[in-house]
C-alpha cells in the first residue's frame, strides 16, 4: 500500500476492472479533446469570416 505495508496480491479480477477504468477514462479524456478541439476550430473560422466580412464591408465605405 502507499504506507509502504505488504497487501494481499492483485487479483486478475481487479486488474481487469482497473484496465476497464483507465481504458474508459482514456476514451473520455480523448472525446473531451475532440471537443475543444472542435469548438477551437469553429471559433476560428467564426473570426476569419468576420474579419472577412468586416474588410469586405469597409473597402465599399
Amino acid at each position: 500500500d502507499l504506507d509502504g505495508n505488504t497487501s494481499d496480491k492483485v487479483t486478475d479480477v481487479h486488474r481487469t476492472h482497473a484496465s476497464e477504468t483507465l481504458r474508459e477514462r482514456f476514451k473520455k479524456n480523448a472525446e473531451y479533446r475532440k471537443v475543444q478541439r472542435m469548438a477551437e476550430e469553429a471559433a476560428r473560422q467564426r473570426t476569419d469570416k468576420l474579419s472577412q466580412l468586416k474588410a469586405k464591408f469597409s473597402r465599399k465605405g
